[in-house]
């Protein structure tokens, strides 16, 4: 019974590391060929020693997978970069042997907006030149008066001066009149006066 137990214990054990192998088999295959990048993994037909690959509609190539050969020839596959991304690379393998099969990676290309560029006149305005008319003031002629002067033959020095005539003045005469408004005051205050004297005397002799 101890045996039948060993055995199976055995066969199982055996069974998981052949499951092992199975599961690490693929990987171990994949390390000789190129990965799926975007385009999956193609194979090509008829061997060619070049491959125009062209990316999809709004998109670019940025880089590719080729293999020519065997790995364990140094044929294996075989990542390059493509800078700037293109639209379309025709591929081929370092080795220049024939191509077995490809693959690639594609982006979508960047936008890049740009600004217009503001320019700024910074040239000054012509100058103003502004002309002030010249104003000139004449000056009537100054009007002297000349004092004539004679000489004799016997060196008297005779000035005669220009004769001036001065308007009559009419004497101020002293007043003799009689102001006939003062008089018509002065009358009033005395009737004024001896009415009120009256109306005086007039209030003693009744009492």
């Amino acid at each position: 019974m101890t045996k039948v137990r060993s055995v199976g214990a055995i066969v199982i054990v055996m069974t998981l590391l052949a499951g092992l192998m199975l599961l690490a088999t693929p990987a171990l295959a994949r390390a000789d060929v190129c990965a799926d990048l975007d385009s999956g993994k193609i194979d090509t037909v008829g061997d060619p020693a070049s491959v125009t690959i062209t990316a999809s509609p709004g998109y670019l190539i940025s880089e590719y997978c080729v293999k020519a050969g065997s790995a364990n020839q140094g044929d294996g596959p075989v990542y390059v970069s493509v800078d700037p991304p293109q639209e379309t690379v025709t591929i081929t393998h370092p080795s220049g042997k024939d191509i077995s099969h490809y693959s690639w990676k594609q982006i979508q290309p960047t936008t890049t907006t740009s600004l217009p560029t503001s320019t700024t006149d910074t040239t000054a305005p012509p100058s103003t030149t502004t002309t002030v008319p010249d104003t000139t003031t004449t000056v009537p002629p100054t009007t002297s008066t000349s004092i004539g002067t004679t000489t004799t033959t016997d060196g008297t020095v005779t000035t005669t001066l220009p004769s001036t005539t001065v308007p009559p003045t009419s004497p101020e005469l002293p007043f003799t009149g009689i102001d006939s408004t003062g008089m018509l005051s002065g009358l009033c205050l005395g009737l004024l006066i001896s009415g009120v004297l009256l109306l005086i005397y007039g209030a003693r002799y009744r009492a």
